[in-house]
């Protein structure tokens, strides 16, 4: 039973029904036997231990379908997105201030971006000659690109958010979306670069990301190149990595998000030979779909080849 709670704290509503439902017919049990109740007696307090706990698993999965995000991984209200937010400018974007939470409106779509715009001027880099790999520091080479794109929220059959999507601004890791109907939640990331890069010129490109989600393991990203001036808008996918790391879970207690690194090679030979847009992918777990990954994107870094 303690570990029942602790799965629905965590969010893991069906691990924690199972572990509920296994815990409480082994006590009512028990306690027949100890009480001498007669098989029939045993098997009526059986039947309504069960009724009462699929009755209460029923009433809370009822709530989690209904959408909305509340404390501990227990999902309340009705809204796509519970967002903090004030309202603001003359296109009247909602601007997260973590003062105000907002839970009155459902939304098709969310465009979610960066608390600052950081535009900055990319070279790529070139690939190291014989000397520089023998004598040079590699390092000094590397290309990083901060993150300062947009994230987009958005269900099937949409390939991306409506016109009519919700704008704010923030980062995933601070924020909770939710689906109002359970259909699965797609989320991506994407990054102009500005300048087009010849895909030559890397080796690896690596993510370096702020981890905020409780839900362990259950998050892969997959790394998408585009050459957006082509005319069949072609894109090279650099495969996916699982993401690993969890941010330590406390009652009571802000803890910062986790930090990570995921690498992604480059091929020798692929369908694009140079890019200029970047978008990572998030898959969710089928079992957690329904919520957004708590996952922002720090910055990328470009390695040259021979690196």
């Amino acid at each position: 039973m303690q570990a029942a709670v602790l799965e629905a704290a965590t969010g893991h509503i069906f691990a924690a029904l199972v572990l509920t439902l296994t815990g409480w017919l082994s006590w009512t049990w028990i306690f027949s036997k100890y009480r001498g109740f007669s098989p029939e007696q045993t098997r009526r307090a059986l039947l309504k231990s069960t009724m009462c706990v699929l009755l209460s698993a029923g009433l809370l999965l009822y709530l989690r379908a209904i959408g909305g995000s509340g404390r501990f991984g227990f999902p309340f209200g009705r809204a796509l997105a519970q967002v903090p937010q004030q309202r603001h400018g003359p296109r009247d974007q909602k601007r997260l201030n973590g003062n105000t939470p907002d839970v009155s409106d459902a939304y098709m779509g969310i465009l979610l971006w960066p608390e600052k715009q950081h535009r900055t001027k990319l070279i790529a880099p070139s690939p190291l000659s014989f000397e520089q790999q023998l004598f040079g520091n590699k390092k000094d080479n590397r290309l990083i690109i901060p993150f300062d794109g947009v994230y987009w929220f958005y269900k099937a059959p949409d390939i991306r958010p409506p016109a009519t999507s919700r704008e704010a601004h923030g980062t995933p890791e601070m924020v909770n979306i939710r689906s109002t109907d359970r259909r699965p939640l797609r989320m991506e990331a994407h990054q102009n670069l500005g300048t087009t890069i010849n895909l030559n010129c890397c080796s690896r490109i690596e993510i370096a990301i702020r981890n905020a989600d409780r839900y362990r393991e259950s998050v892969s990203l997959e790394l998408l190149l585009s050459d957006s001036a082509s005319s069949d808008k072609r894109s090279q996918s650099l495969g996916r990595a699982r993401v690993r790391s969890t941010r330590p879970w406390k009652f009571y207690e802000d803890r910062p998000p986790t930090t990570e690194t995921l690498s992604f090679t480059v091929p020798a030979s692929s369908g694009i030979r140079r890019f200029d847009e970047i978008t990572v992918v998030f898959r969710l777990d089928a079992d957690r779909a329904d919520a957004g990954a708590k996952i922002g994107i720090d910055h990328f870094t470009l390695l040259p080849r021979g690196l």
